[in-house]
């Protein structure tokens, strides 16, 4: 005899097991999970500070990775002719949302043997969150000699990407700068009769080199050159204007040194421009780089007469700016306007980017069935020949217009039998009377008057008041150096701010020992010039200058000293020393005068 059970009963003996594989399964894909997030949030980036130099020069090589860390150093294997040395290692730490990320960059070492291109192979390395694999690099090496900084404190050569272009190609350049310390004073100029140039960037680059085991700092300017005169041109010489130490010269009490104007020069250099070969196109407008289109057109269901947008979108290499469309004199029934164009940059040097195009066209006769196909042609430096992007035909629906007849105007008269009704809006015009103006005040009464006459007493007494204390002053030296003082100094630190958040270091500098040596020189009542290095501890600590702004200034003049010869001083620097200044100007301001 068979009993049936309750469900509950039959499925008894199975939950559990059910329970626990899909907790199982839950628990392991969840451990998958958090693999996989691991992995994917560990990053590696690696780059070169400069992607072209010259024999016996160096570049810097820099492997930055975040979310992980290393358990051995990245190992990269150098292709002969070149040799990579580990040089150092920095750790940096944010917080973004609430969570923490940490960056380790690797800095390596690129010496260069010998000429040539080079393909620094990618490396894989292991990792606390599994192995990573870095991109390759590329390397040019030019057999130019190295820079002569024997004889010279700076020295100055302009580089060219190649030496042979075609008419209208865009030939990037650099400008390098070796000095061990210097301030620049003026940009370098360009010059090249059968060349256009772009703007210098914004920034320079700046890196540190050795050359013949020589550490100098490198400054690259870059600029852009479109050749637009064929045959030998020369493109230099260029020129920078500089202040370099003076040699021999020894620091003062403030760190300063003798400086010295100096022009730099550099040689010119030879560029052969070649001439467009024969066989353009017809839709061919000038172009020279290397290109990419994209074409469509809308609304595709029109009458005649409606407008119809062409949408051109052409990106690449090149003068992105200077692309233009050809006439579309096939396309016969349409009308046509000139087109709307923009241009979206994608580097500072404005040599790539995109630049879009909207054309209206309007068809004119309900036979059209579609536009036809659109072309545009360019010119290939790398291939040496001419290119043809192509856009397919579209097809449109075009109908008749069908236009209705405008109403016949009318007019309305005075007639009464059979007068037309006049227009809505149109009102009687009634008399009015005006407004009643009231009787001015009169001028006696007025409360400016009275002001106007006290003023002159004001003024009289303003005058009276301020010969008296220039009267004041004259008779009391020590009182007007102190009034003169506090005014120098007042105005210095507006400066100091001004200069700080502008970036002006030079100026920043200058500004901050001028206002250190009035304040100094009016406590003590001392002549600026008469001021020497020992005048902390030998004048202002028995003066009543206390061992911790002591401190505070000799911390100051090595601050000064480090930031005035830096290789380059921030902004945020500068601002972060003007409170520093300011506390070390009250405590010299309350010694006793």
């Amino acid at each position: 005899m068979s009993t049936n059970l309750p469900p509950s009963h039959s499925l008894a003996p199975v939950l559990p097991g059910t329970v626990l594989r899909l907790r199982r399964a839950f628990v392991l894909s969840l451990l998958l999970s958090l693999a996989t997030f691991s992995a994917s949030a560990a990053t590696v980036q690696v780059s070169l500070d400069r992607d072209a130099i010259s024999v016996s020069e160096t570049a810097t090589l820099t492997l930055t990775l975040e979310g992980a860390t290393p358990r051995s150093n990245p190992n990269f294997q150098a292709p002969v002719g070149l040799k990579i040395l580990p040089s150092g290692q920095s750790t940096s730490v944010s917080f973004i949302n609430g969570r923490q990320s940490m960056q380790l960059s690797l800095t390596y070492t690129v010496e260069a043997l010998r000429e040539g291109n080079y393909a620094i192979p990618s490396t894989e390395f292991a990792t606390d969150a599994g192995n990573l694999r870095t991109r390759p690099l590329a390397l040019k090496v030019s057999k130019a000699s190295a820079p002569d900084l024997a004889n010279a404190q700076a020295y100055l050569q302009l580089v060219p990407r190649k030496k042979e272009v075609f008419l209208g190609e865009s030939l990037p350049l650099e400008i390098q700068l070796y000095v061990e310390e210097g301030r620049l004073q003026q940009a370098p100029q360009l010059i090249g009769e059968g060349f256009t140039f772009s703007r210098l960037g914004d920034q320079p680059a700046q890196t540190r080199t050795r050359i013949n085991n020589r550490a100098v700092n490198l400054v690259t300017f870059r600029a852009v050159a479109r050749a637009v005169k064929s045959g030998s041109q020369t493109i230099g010489p260029v020129s920078l204007q500089m202040e370099l130490p003076t040699p021999g010269a020894r620091s003062d009490f403030f760190g300063f040194r003798a400086t010295r104007s100096v022009r730099v020069t550099a040689e010119p250099v030879t560029v052969q421009v070649l001439p467009l070969p024969p066989g353009a196109p017809a839709d061919y407008t000038g172009a020279v780089g290397s290109y990419q289109m994209q074409y469509s057109a809308g609304p595709r269901a029109v009458t005649t007469g409606d407008p119809i947008t062409l949408k051109i979108q052409i990106t690449g290499n090149g003068m992105i700016d200077g692309l233009s469309l050809p006439k579309l004199d096939g396309w016969k029934g349409f009308k046509f306007y000139p087109p709307n164009a923009r241009t979206e940059l994608t580097d500072p040097m404005e040599t790539s980017g995109t630049r879009f195009f909207e054309q209206v066209v309007v068809p004119q006769t309900p036979e059209i069935q579609s536009l036809p196909a659109f072309s545009w042609s360019y010119f290939d430096p790398e291939t040496k020949s001419y290119q043809t992007l192509k856009g397919d035909a579209i097809s449109l629906q075009v109908a008749a217009s069908a236009a209705p007849n405008a109403p016949t105007p009318t007019l309305a008269t005075n007639g009464i039998s059979g007068a037309a009704t006049p227009t809505a809006g149109l009102l009687h015009i009634r008399p009015q009377l005006g407004l009643v103006t009231p009787f001015p005040t009169p001028l006696w009464q007025s409360p400016w008057l009275l002001g106007l006459q006290v003023l002159p007493i004001g003024l009289w007494g303003k005058l009276r008041l301020r010969r008296w204390q220039n009267e004041r002053l004259e008779r009391n030296p020590r009182l007007k150096r102190r009034s003169e003082a506090e005014r120098q100094v007042s105005q210095g630190l507006q400066e100091l701010r001004k200069l700080a958040s502008e970036g002006k270091s030079d100026a920043f500098f200058a500004t901050l020992t001028r206002v250190l040596r009035c304040q100094i020189g009016e406590r003590l009542d001392v002549p600026e010039s008469a001021l020497t290095e020992s005048v902390v501890e030998e004048r202002l600590k028995p003066h009543g200058l206390s061992d911790q702004d002591a401190v505070h200034l000799e911390e100051l003049f090595h601050l000064h000293n480090q930031f005035r010869y830096a290789a380059q001083t921030t902004s945020a620097q500068l601002e972060e020393l003007v409170p520093r200044v300011e506390q070390t100007l009250q405590a010299l301001k309350s010694l006793p005068g």
